[in-house]
């Protein structure tokens, strides 16, 4: 599959260019965040929107619980011992990984939570705690952004959904509802190339009511998942899943997809791909096709 190799060799040149640049990223940990009395899936989906959200700042190389644990060795009992204690945090300042956030997501009666740790490995303390508070479960992504940004001191806008009007009579009755509406945004639709290699990396159309359908380049064996599709603060955001015909390890792996515009030029655009496990220092570069 030429999407999934070109996306693996980017995993293997960022590994590389990390190992080989002069002047290192310090490196954070991040652990699962822990369900209250919340659905597990949300504290799953949460840790991943952390992990990218740190990526976003470039100022760290970011490390997921499961990597720190192959690398490491331990067991799935260990790792629910958590990394609180001096012996564990030791162990992770040995590894050269400077900080670790750990959390939680809960609910009290009709109030929902989300509280972050943060621990300097190198010292093995604990070094800050933040808690947000919210009414509803649509806010537990805006308090996890505004909770990270008091933790590591940066400014983290929130991220709302654009709010939709409600659907015309039009609309109903050719049985669309507001949920498959989004914001138009000029100058995504269209086919994208990877500027690096030329390869076709994605073709993004503009449907008639508004919102927009993606497609990554057919492979053989592989088949390709595209869900969640919509425009935030002017960036399209989805995600992609992929499975081979037999068992893959890569199989059904959640990949959080963003694209956005070059503010510079209509021509060019970004593209991120976020993992648990894999978060790039920085995304593709691509250039409006065909060629």
């Amino acid at each position: 599959m030429k999407f999934f190799s070109s996306f693996i060799l980017s995993l293997i040149l960022t590994l590389v260019a990390t190992v080989s640049a002069g002047k290192e990223l310090p490196k954070i940990a991040v652990w699962d965040l822990a369900p209250g009395d919340i659905k597990p899936a949300y504290a799953q989906d949460l840790t991943s929107i952390l992990v990218s959200e740190i990526s976003k700042l470039r100022k760290y190389e970011v490390y997921s619980e499961e990597y720190v644990r192959t690398i490491a060795g331990w067991t799935a009992e260990r790792m629910q011992l958590g990394c609180t204690d001096t012996k564990c945090l030791t162990a992770l300042g040995q590894m050269d990984i400077a900080k670790l956030i750990s959390g939680r997501v809960g609910k009290i009666g009709n109030r929902y939570s989300v509280s972050l740790n943060l621990f300097d490995t190198q010292n093995a303390r604990a070094e800050k705690s933040v808690s947000e508070f919210g009414h509803s479960e649509d806010e537990l992504i805006d308090l996890l952004q505004v909770a990270l940004g008091k933790l590591l001191g940066v400014e983290i806008s929130p991220t709302r959904v654009e709010q939709r009007p409600a659907p015309s009579s039009r609309t109903a009755e050719q049985g669309l509802t507001s949920k498959s509406l989004t914001r138009k945004e000029p100058g995504l639709a269209g086919q994208w190339h990877k500027e690096e290699t030329g390869d076709l990396w994605v073709t993004i159309t503009e449907r008639q009511d508004g919102g927009y359908d993606v497609a990554h380049p057919p492979s053989k064996g592989w088949r390709v998942e595209i869900s969640d599709v919509s425009l935030v603060g002017g960036k399209l955001q989805y995600v992609h899943r992929q499975y081979y015909r037999s068992r893959h390890p890569f199989n059904g792996v959640r990949c959080d997809v963003t694209i956005w515009l070059d503010q510079a030029s209509p021509d060019r655009a970004y593209f991120l791909i976020v993992t648990k496990d894999y978060v790039p220092i920085k995304p593709d570069v691509m250039v409006r096709g065909p060629r």
